[in-house]
C-alpha cells in the first residue's frame, strides 16, 4: 500500500474532518484540531512507510491465528494439541524475534521470504 498524505493525517488526527483534491488539503473542518504542517505530514509518512512491513506481517499473523482458532475449542481434543499451542504462540511472538526484519516487494506487498513463519502442525 502506498502511504499517502491522507493516511498520515488520519494517523496524526483520527477524528479530523478535511477535504482533499490531488493530495492537497482544500478544507480543514476540524475546529479544535490543528492542521498538521507539511513537515509533520512528511515525517508521519516516513514513519508509516517504515512500519508497513511489520503491519503486513501482523495482518497475515492474525489471519493464521483466526484460521487455527478451531484447534483451541474444549470439545476438539487433538493428539497434537501441544504442537498447535506452540504454533499459535510462535505466531503471536513472531514480531518479537531479534531477527524480525520483514521487507516489502517492489509492488508494496510483503516479501514472504523475509519472514520465518512457524510450521503449521498437521491437522
Amino acid at each position: 500500500m502506498k502511504i499517502r498524505i491522507e493516511h498520515a493525517i488520519r494517523a496524526l488526527h483520527p477524528d479530523a474532518q478535511f477535504t482533499m483534491i490531488n493530495d492537497d488539503i482544500t478544507e480543514w473542518n476540524s475546529s479544535g484540531i490543528t492542521q498538521p504542517t507539511e513537515v509533520e505530514i512528511n515525517n508521519k509518512i516516513l514513519q508509516l512507510e517504515a512500519e508497513e512491513p511489520a503491519r503486513l506481517v501482523r495482518v497475515k499473523r492474525d489471519q493464521l491465528l483466526n484460521e487455527s482458532d478451531w484447534t483451541q475449542t474444549r470439545d476438539n481434543v487433538r493428539l497434537n494439541d501441544s504442537a498447535w499451542i506452540t504454533y499459535r504462540q510462535e505466531l503471536r511472538d513472531i514480531t518479537k524475534s531479534a531477527s524480525f526484519t520483514p521487507k516489502l516487494n517492489d509492488d508494496g506487498t510483503l516479501d514472504e521470504s523475509s519472514v520465518t513463519w512457524p510450521l503449521k502442525p498437521a491437522s
